[in-house]
């Protein structure tokens, strides 16, 4: 464990709460969309920050491509779905999560989050390693996590602080038309990953799933990637 690793990871965490304290300042203001812009920044952070406390605990080695990640917005967001999973709203099925936990012993993970680190591991970072190599059999990945992958999160995130052109140079959209989600929803889950990062450093109690999510970080960050050379 890195002792270097483990002080960016908090400073990157405090951070995270500066910037949910900034959103909060103007949680009432209009448009709504610069508090949730925010609250998206916050949430990147978080996950900064959770990629570094992996490098931290030894879970995955650091290296210029980590660190293009920790700098890529759709990376960061591929990991807030891995977050969510471990640390999810108490208004959804968190009882349901939990118990299901519990009876499979860690031993399984949703396809959405398995394959949002395949994503991040592969067709990101992998992909920056060597472009070329083409997988044996195409994947069919959860649909939700393409998304995030192919930018969808980060277009909403774009769209709530610039005004966005047409091709024709007219106007597309403004920040001032823009529908966000609700704003407590989203500041809710930016302080629920600040807990993943928390939990990840020790500060406060395990959270269930931890160490399975860090068993597959492991595992495909050391083993030999299955596709071929083209």
């Amino acid at each position: 464990m890195s002792v270097q690793f483990d002080q960016s990871a908090r400073t990157v965490l405090t951070n995270a709460r500066r910037l949910i304290d900034e959103a909060v300042n103007l949680e009432f203001e209009e448009p709504p969309t610069t508090s949730f812009y925010l609250i998206q920044l916050a949430q990147e952070e978080a996950s900064k920050a959770f990629l570094l406390g992996l490098v931290h605990r030894g879970v995955i080695p650091w290296d210029n491509h980590i660190l293009r990640a920790c700098r890529d917005h759709k990376c960061k967001q591929l990991l807030l779905l891995v977050m969510d999973y471990l640390n999810p709203s108490e208004g959804g099925d968190f009882r349901e999560h939990i118990e299901k936990l519990v009876a499979q012993h860690f031993s399984e993970v949703p396809m959405k989050i398995a394959d949002a680190i395949h994503i991040l591991r592969y067709e990101k970072i992998g992909r920056w390693q060597s472009s070329s190599w083409v997988w044996a059999e195409d994947p069919k990945w959860d649909s939700e996590a393409l998304k995030v992958a192919d930018g969808a999160m980060d277009s909403i995130k774009q769209d709530a602080i610039y005004v966005r052109l047409g091709r024709d140079g007219s106007i597309a959209s403004t920040p001032f038309h823009v529908k966000v989600p609700k704003y407590s929803e989203q500041r809710d889950s930016a302080n629920r990953m600040v807990d993943v990062v928390k939990a990840l450093l020790g500060e406060t109690i395990a959270i269930g799933g931890l160490e399975k999510i860090e068993e597959i970080f492991r595992a495909l960050f050391t083993e030999t990637r299955e596709a071929k050379s083209a």
